[in-house]
C-alpha cells in the first residue's frame, strides 16, 4: 500500500505533484505473532563442530560390529527384510522433527541424561559378553533417548519418539515370541481357510499348517509371509500416521483394525488360490503370481490406513477449517550439538567407552575368523554324497516310497531321508547337514503346527559298536486334529564330537570363540514316529532303538567320508 505524506506545507497552486511530497511502503504481511506461532528463531545454520563429528563417529563405530550383525539376523528372517525401509522411515522422522523445535534448546535433567547414556553403555556391555546383537539394537535406542533428552529436554526426547517407535517394529521380541506369534497366526489363518473353503465346497484336508488339496499341497507359511507381512503393514501404518502428525490414541485405534484386515486378507488370499487350484487348476500361491497377488494385497492395506485414517479425522474433526495461512519462510536453525548434554570433555569421555566396546567386539570376530570360524553351509563332503541304510533293521523293514504326513522337517542345505514300518508304526529317519554348532528342530517342527509337549535330554545305553552316553533329545509332540509324534534327534560334528548344547548354554570363552576348538559344521541325525494316538512303552522302545540303530551306522559313514574312506 502506498500513502501520501507531506512534511511541509503545500505551495500555493496545485497543478502537478509538489516535491516536497514523499512517498511511504507500508507492509500489511502478517506477522507470525498475529497468526499465533512463535517468532521465527534468526540464528543462522551453524556446522557441527570436529568434536560434535568426532563424538559421532565413536558412537557409531562403538555400535556398528553388533548392530552389523542383528541387520544380518533380521535378513535373514523373511517377515523381517522391510527394515531398510523403517530405517529411512524413522531417518525423516527424526529429521523433520528435531528441525521444527523452537530455538534455544533447553537440555534436560543431567541426571537421566546420565542414566539413559550408562543403561545404553551396559546393555551394549552386555551384548558383547554374552554376543547379543539383540542387546546391541535394544542400547542404540536408548542411547538416541539419551542424546535427544540431554540435548533438547522433553521436547526434543518428543520428536524422536515416533522414530524410535518406528525402530521397534523390526526389533525381535524376547524369548522367540515373534516366532511364536506367527505361527499363532497361521494356525488362525488356516482354520478361518478352511471353514470358508468348506462354504465354497473345495473339498481339502488340514495338516498342521498344510491345506492337502486333490491336486497340490499349500503352504500357509509361504502365503502368510513375504511382502504382506503383517509386520511392514504395521510399519507403514506407524510411520504414515506419524508423518500426519496424528496424536498417538489414533495409532492405539488404527493398529489393531489393520492388523486384522491384514489377516483377513491373507485368508482371503489362501482361499482364492485353494479355489482357483481346485476348480481351474490355476496357481497363484508360487512364483511370480504369488509375488503380484503379495504386492497387489500391499496396496490395499495401504488404502485401509489412509481410508481408516481419514475417517476417524472426519469423525474428530468435522467442520473443516478455513485455508490455511501460510506464514513466511523461516529462517534455517541451529543444529544442536551433541556435546551440549554435558561438559564436552565428559560426553567425549563416554563416547570413547562406546567406542572402546567397538573395538573389542570387532578384536572377538576377527580372532574368531582367523581360528576357521565359518558359516553353516561349509563342509568337507562331496556335493554328491549319499547315505545308506539296510532293508531291514531288528522288526523294521525299509520302505521304497514315501508315506504322506509321515516326514521328518528337515532344515539344512543338504538331506537324505527313509520310511520303515513295523506293524501299524511308520517312521522316518533323517540326516541333515550342515549346520554351524548344535541346531534344535524342534523351532522347525514348531513353525509347522506341532505343539512340544515334553522333551527331555537323555543318553543312549550303549550297544555293540554304539557307545554308551552318547546325548539324544526326546520329544512328544502333538498337533490338532488327532496327530501325535515322538522325535529323537542327534547332532554330531565334523570330528565326532556329539554337541548337546545350544549357544547361550555354552560357556564365555566358547561363545566368544576364545579357545583352541574351532567351530565346525555340524550334521543331524533324527527319527520322527507320527501315530493318532501317544505310542506306548513298548512301541516308544521299538523306534528308540532304530533311532539308535540308524544313528550309529549313519555316523559311521559320515565319518568315513569325512576321512576320505570310499
Amino acid at each position: 500500500m502506498l500513502a501520501l505524506t507531506s512534511s511541509l506545507p503545500p505551495p500555493a497552486g496545485i497543478g502537478k505533484l509538489s516535491p516536497y511530497l514523499k512517498v511511504e511502503t507500508i507492509d500489511n504481511t502478517p506477522t507470525p505473532a498475529a497468526l499465533g506461532q512463535p517468532p521465527v528463531p534468526a540464528s543462522p545454520a551453524a556446522p557441527w563442530t570436529g568434536r560434535d563429528w568426532l563424538i559421532a563417529g565413536l558412537l557409531i563405530f562403538g555400535f556398528a560390529p553388533l548392530l552389523l550383525q542383528f541387520f544380518t539376523n533380521l535378513w535373514e528372517r523373511p517377515y523381517y527384510q522391510f527394515f531398510p525401509m523403517a530405517l529411512a522411515g524413522a531417518v525423516l522422522l527424526a529429521k523433520r522433527g528435531l528441525e521444527e523445535l523452537p530455538r534455544p534448546l533447553a537440555p534436560g535433567a543431567f541426571v537421566l541424561t546420565i542414566l539413559l547414556l550408562l543403561a545404553s553403555f551396559g546393555l551394549l556391555a552386555l551384548g558383547l559378553l554374552l554376543w547379543s546383537p539383540w542387546l546391541a539394537g535394544i542400547a542404540a535406542l536408548l542411547c538416541v533417548a539419551g542424546l535427544a533428552w540431554g540435548n533438547g529436554g522433553w521436547r526434543a526426547l518428543r520428536a524422536v519418539v515416533p522414530a524410535l517407535l518406528l525402530l521397534c517394529t523390526f526389533i525381535p521380541p524376547p524369548l522367540a515370541l515373534d516366532a511364536r506369534l506367527m505361527v499363532a497366526l497361521r494356525g488362525l489363518a488356516v482354520q478361518w481357510s478352511s471353514r470358508l473353503l468348506d462354504f465354497l465346497g473345495v473339498v481339502h484336508s488340514l495338516s498342521g499348517n498344510v491345506i492337502d488339496l486333490p491336486q497340490r499341497q499349500l503352504l500357509v507359511e509361504e502365503a502368510c509371509s513375504g511382502i504382506n507381512s503383517v509386520l511392514l503393514t504395521l510399519a507403514t501404518c506407524v510411520f504414515f500416521l506419524f508423518w500426519r502428525r496424528r496424536p498417538l490414541w489414533r495409532l492405539l485405534v488404527c493398529l489393531p483394525f489393520v492388523f486384522a484386515g491384514v489377516l483377513l486378507g491373507n485368508v482371503i488370499r489362501i482361499c482364492f488360490g485353494a479355489w482357483l487350484q481346485f476348480y481351474f487348476h490355476h496357481d497363484i500361491l508360487s512364483g511370480w503370481r504369488h509375488e503380484t497377488v503379495g504386492l497387489i494385497l500391499l496396496v490395499g492395506y495401504v488404502a485401509l490406513i489412509v481410508s481408516l485414517d481419514e475417517c476417524l479425522e472426519f469423525l474428530t474433526h468435522p467442520v473443516q477449517p478455513g485455508p490455511p495461512v501460510t506464514p513466511p519462510a523461516a529462517a534455517p536453525l541451529a543444529r544442536p550439538s551433541l556435546a551440549a548434554a554435558v561438559a564436552p570433555g565428559w560426553m567425549l569421555m563416554v563416547a570413547v567407552g562406546f567406542a572402546l566396546l567397538g573395538t573389542v567386539t570387532l578384536g572377538v570376530r576377527l580372532h574368531a575368523q582367523k581360528k576357521h570360524y565359518h558359516l553353516a553351509g561349509h563342509t568337507a563332503l562331496p556335493a554328491n554324497t549319499t547315505f545308506n541304510l539296510p532293508a531291514r533293521i531288528g522288526g523294521w523293514q525299509r520302505l521304497d516310497s514315501a508315506i504322506p504326513f509321515h516326514k521328518a522337517q528337515t532344515q539344512g542345505i543338504n538331506s537324505q531321508s527313509w520310511n520303515y514300518q513295523n506293524g501299524d508304526l511308520v517312521a522316518s529317519v533323517a540326516i541333515d547337514y550342515p549346520f554351524l554348532g548344535y541346531h534344535d528342530v524342534r523351532e522347525c517342527y514348531s513353525l509347522v503346527g506341532w505343539s512340544i509337549d515334553h522333551a527331555e535330554r537323555e543318553s543312549s545305553p550303549g550297544g555293540p559298536g554304539d557307545p554308551a552316553g552318547i546325548p539324544h533329545m526326546a520329544v512328544e509332540m502333538s498337533r490338532e486334529p488327532v496327530s501325535h509324534a515322538s522325535l529323537w534327534f542327534s547332532t554330531v560334528d565334523e570330528e565326532g564330537n556329539w554337541l548337546e548344547r545350544p549357544a547361550v548354554a555354552k560357556g564365555l570363552l566358547e561363545r566368544w570363540q576364545l579357545t583352541d576348538q574351532p567351530l565346525t559344521s555340524s550334521y543331524r541325525v533324527q527319527l520322527l514316529v507320527t501315530a493318532y494316538a501317544p505310542l506306548s512303552a513298548a512301541e516308544r522302545d521299538q523306534a528308540r532303538q532304530l533311532f539308535f540303530a540308524a544313528r550309529q551306522e549313519l555316523v559311521r559313514q559320515l565319518l568315513e567320508k569325512l576321512r576320505g574312506k570310499p
